[in-house]
C-alpha cells in the first residue's frame, strides 16, 4: 500500500507542475491580450455561482441573425450581385459625349493688340458611339453576372446555415453544460462527505489505509470533474454570447 501511495504522490506532483506551466502560459497570453505589462499581477476569482438563465435555441438563432455583422454582409453581397445583373442588361454599348466650350479669342501682330477688341468664341461638339456588331458580348456579360449571383447566393446560403447551426448548438451546449455542472457539484459533495466519514472511521481504527486511499481518490476525481465542468460551463456561456452577440442573463444586445 505504501508503494501505491508513493506513486500517487509522484503523479500528483507531476500534475501540479504541468498545471502551473499551463496556468503561467495562459496568464501570459491574457496579459498580452489586455496590453498589460509582463509580470502584472492578475487576481482570478473562481466562483461556483452561475447565471440562472435558459438559453432558448430559437431565441439564439434570432439574435444571431439580427446582431451579427455577417448577416448584413450577406445581404449586401446579394444586392450587389443583383445590381451587376441589371447593369449588364442596361449596358447596350451605346454612348454619347457632348463637349461645349465658351471663351474669347483675338489675333494681332503684337501682344498688346491681341488683347484689344476680343471676339466671342463658342464651340460645341457631339460624339455618338453605337456598336454595329457586339458578337454576343452583352449576352456574355449578363451570363457572367448571373453566374456570379448564383455563386453569391450559394455562398450566402451556406454561411447563413452555418450561422444558424452555430447559434442553435451553442444554446444546446450551454444547457448541457449547466446540467453537467449540477451533476458534478452533487457528485463532489457526496465524495467529500464520504471521505470525511472514511477518515473518521480510519482514525478510530474501523477501516484500513486501503479504504481511506480509495475515498481520497474518489474525492480528488470528483473535485477535478467539478472544476472541469465549471470551466466547460463558462466556455459555453461566453461562446453563446460571442455567437449571438446577446446577453441572455440581462436580456440585452451586446454593443
Amino acid at each position: 500500500m505504501a508503494i501505491a501511495v508513493t506513486q500517487s504522490l509522484l503523479r500528483a506532483r507531476n500534475a501540479v507542475d504541468g498545471a502551473r506551466l499551463t496556468y503561467d502560459r495562459a496568464m501570459a497570453a491574457f496579459r498580452l491580450a489586455i496590453n498589460a505589462t509582463p509580470g502584472t499581477t492578475v487576481d482570478i476569482e473562481v466562483t461556483g455561482e452561475i447565471p440562472q438563465l435558459t438559453a432558448d435555441t430559437a431565441m439564439a438563432v434570432q439574435q444571431a441573425l439580427r446582431n451579427r455583422a455577417q448577416s448584413l454582409e450577406l445581404e449586401l453581397q446579394d444586392v450587389q450581385a443583383r445590381r451587376r445583373i441589371n447593369e449588364a442588361r442596361l449596358n447596350n454599348g451605346i454612348g454619347a459625349t457632348l463637349l461645349a466650350a465658351v471663351g474669347l479669342n483675338q489675333s494681332a501682330g503684337d501682344v498688346n493688340a491681341a488683347y484689344r477688341d476680343l471676339l466671342n468664341q463658342q464651340r460645341f461638339s457631339l460624339a455618338l458611339q453605337m456598336p454595329i456588331v457586339q458578337w454576343g458580348a452583352r449576352s456574355n456579360d449578363i451570363q457572367a453576372a448571373r453566374a456570379d449571383q448564383d455563386r453569391v447566393t450559394a455562398t450566402g446560403r451556406a454561411a447563413r446555415e452555418q450561422l444558424i447551426q452555430d447559434a442553435h448548438f451553442a444554446a444546446l451546449q450551454l444547457e448541457q453544460s449547466r446540467r453537467q455542472l449540477a451533476l458534478s457539484a452533487k457528485a463532489d459533495t457526496v465524495a467529500a462527505k464520504r471521505f470525511d466519514v472514511a477518515y473518521n472511521r480510519y482514525v478510530i481504527g474501523r477501516i484500513d489505509m486501503d479504504n481511506l486511499y480509495l475515498a481520497q481518490n474518489e474525492k480528488n476525481q470528483a473535485l477535478a470533474q467539478y472544476l472541469q465542468s465549471l470551466r466547460g460551463y463558462w466556455l459555453a456561456y461566453y461562446r453563446l454570447r460571442r455567437v449571438t452577440l446577446y446577453d441572455f442573463a440581462s436580456a440585452s444586445v451586446i454593443r
